[in-house]
């Protein structure tokens, strides 16, 4: 499974796909809300100016002569240009939050639903590709030692293609039984 993640927390505004749908690369697959980055946006507009603001802060241990000295001449930096790194980031995660299918396959299940927040990093849906599709089945003991890692069986199972086949990549070395 390939899950797909907002990389900033927020309300799923818009859910684009169904389980059971296929997808391309590049489809559309879900919106997510942007109250909290603009939040976060309005409080970083908000101080910034007042932390670019050059102060003056006086030093008496200071080794020249009056001990005055500005913040930016202190940082070695000049306080005006280009915005805060802070609002930078808040701009990239604002225009992150939309997802789009990385990849072709189904969709095999949805986390989030329209109206329900999603963590930042927790999967809003899963993604199948088709050549991820693994199949476990069980094999009579008597039938077992007819069967040998890297051999091709056909596969049956309702609305399923007739021509499935399948390749044996691991047999269990024990004894395994149905699940109910």
């Amino acid at each position: 499974m390939i899950f797909v993640s907002p990389d900033e927390s927020g309300r799923v505004t818009k859910l684009a796909v169904r389980e059971g749908d296929e997808v391309k690369p590049g489809v559309p697959l879900y919106s997510v809300d942007d109250d909290l980055q603009k939040a976060d946006l309005n409080q970083n507009n908000a101080t910034w100016p007042m932390r670019s603001r050059p102060m003056t802060v006086r030093r008496p241990w200071s080794k020249t002569g009056s001990g005055v000295r500005s913040q930016s001449r202190l940082r070695g930096v000049g306080a005006a240009g280009g915005g805060s790194p802070r609002q930078h980031f808040a701009d990239a995660g604002w225009r992150r939050r939309n997802g789009f299918a990385p990849l072709a396959g189904t969709i095999q299940q949805i986390y989030f639903r329209e109206g329900e927040m999603v963590p930042a990093q927790r999967p809003v849906l899963s993604i199948m590709p088709p050549g991820n599709m693994k199949l476990r089945f069980f094999v009579p003991e008597t039938e077992l030692p007819k069967l040998a890692i890297g051999d091709e069986v056909k596969v049956t199972c309702d609305n399923c293609a007739a021509d499935l086949t399948a390749k044996i990549y691991f047999i269990a070395t024990a004894a395994e039984y149905t699940r109910p």
